[in-house]
């Protein structure tokens, strides 16, 4: 049936099949928006979350003697965080700052500072003024240096990537379900649960893509979130632009370096401790250190 989608445009026959699981999901798969309100008690505390936590984990693995020891611990915690909380209200009252008692009377009914809004009152030109400070390292249209980049590489039959089914599953199951949707609306909870059923829809467009060297435009789009730096945003600056790509271009990429790193990894130094796969600073600093004893052990210094 996937083979009716294939087109000889490698954008059309992803579109296609982008568009038909979407539509898929929306028709079987049904879906609700849940609103959720901050509604921790004052006396809770970032330990207590953790244990929290740590409970509805062992609960979802039904592990029955560790969530009884949890659920013992946990009592254990509030018992503690609520008598620290009554001590600090009570210091608080008898303190002679009225500041501290009423930031505390504050704190113990919710009314901290008034959040400003995080846009103006004209939502279109705050969004107008977002998108031309973010996009301002990129005014130039290199389209048509990417295109004669493209006609210049040519790859050999040595080089064409084969990628197999097994490595498109592989990569589907491996997905964090948690990460955000990008503007394909293909969530990765679907890729990761139906990833036996996927694999083989996508593996011929990721294996076109790789050989023909080309991206088609939809995985190149790209859905920017503005984050606020600041409590109370006044400008574009105060904003941090987070970027939301389509998570199937997520799993090419995962795909790639794959590939790059069975090929470069007899090419690398042994000595390199950066973007390598189970390295970092302390086997540097480990390393560093057996050399300097080495050579002092053959100096006989002590």
């Amino acid at each position: 049936m996937w083979e009716e989608f294939h087109h000889d445009s490698l954008d059309e026959t992803t579109t296609v099949t982008t568009d038909y699981i979407d539509f898929c999901v929306q028709s079987v798969i049904p879906t609700k928006e849940i609103k959720i309100y901050p509604n921790n008690k004052t006396f809770i505390t970032k330990d207590v979350k953790h244990i929290i936590n740590l409970r509805k984990i062992a609960f979802k693995n039904k592990d029955i003697g560790k969530l009884k020891q949890i659920e013992k611990d946990l009592k254990s915690k509030l018992r503690e965080a609520k008598r620290k909380h009554r001590l600090k209200l009570e210091e608080a009252h008898r303190s002679k700052s009225s500041k501290q008692l009423w930031d505390t009377m504050k704190a113990m009914t919710g009314l901290s500072t008034t959040q400003k809004p995080l846009v103006t009152d004209n939502e279109l030109e705050f969004a107008n003024q977002l998108n031309g400070f973010f996009g301002r390292f990129e005014k130039g249209n290199d389209t048509d240096l990417a295109a004669e980049i493209t006609k210049t590489v040519a790859l050999s039959e040595s080089d064409r990537s084969d990628v197999s089914v097994e490595q498109v599953r592989n990569i589907f199951k491996s997905l964090n379900q948690r990460k955000a949707t990008g503007p394909d609306n293909l969530s990765a909870y679907i890729l990761k649960t139906f990833a036996d059923e996927l694999a083989p829809v996508w593996q011929p467009i990721y294996k076109c893509s790789l050989n023909t060297g080309s991206i088609p435009l939809m995985w190149r789009t790209s859905h920017i979130i503005p984050v606020p730096k600041v409590k109370c945003p006044k400008q574009p600056s105060d904003y941090r632009p987070v970027t939301l790509t389509p998570v199937v271009m997520k799993a090419l990429e995962k795909i790639v370096v794959q590939e790059l790193s069975e090929s470069m990894a007899d090419k690398l130094d042994s000595q390199q401790f950066a973007y390598k796969h189970n390295r970092s600073t302390e086997d540097a600093v480990v390393t560093l250190m057996h050399l300097i004893l080495k050579h002092l052990d053959k100096l006989n210094y002590s």
